[in-house]
């Protein structure tokens, strides 16, 4: 399947637009990139792309995540069903 030469992919990171937004011709050039984007900055939470066509408004295809926070270890987890309850404020 070729694309339409008037279609392209930014990327949008955090799903905000940047000036000068990376542009690729193909879908899975643009989600190829996204990932290597969430690499080089780790702080970023995920990476929008976004299909643009000329005379209309981009339209989100997809959104790879970077890495989530560890879970708890089981030891940090053990004993949290012990906690004493307290009456509730309300």
């Amino acid at each position: 399947m070729s694309e339409d030469a008037t279609t392209w992919y930014e990327l949008l990171p955090d799903g905000h637009a940047e000036d000068g937004a990376e542009r690729y011709s193909e879908r899975a050039s643009a989600e190829q990139a996204a990932t290597a984007m969430l690499i080089r900055r780790p702080e970023l939470v995920c990476v929008d792309v976004a299909e643009c066509r000329a005379g209309s408004e981009p339209r989100t295809v997809g959104r790879i995540s970077g890495t989530q926070p560890p879970a708890p270890s089981e030891a940090e987890v053990d004993g949290l069903h012990l906690l004493p309850r307290g009456q509730p404020e309300c």
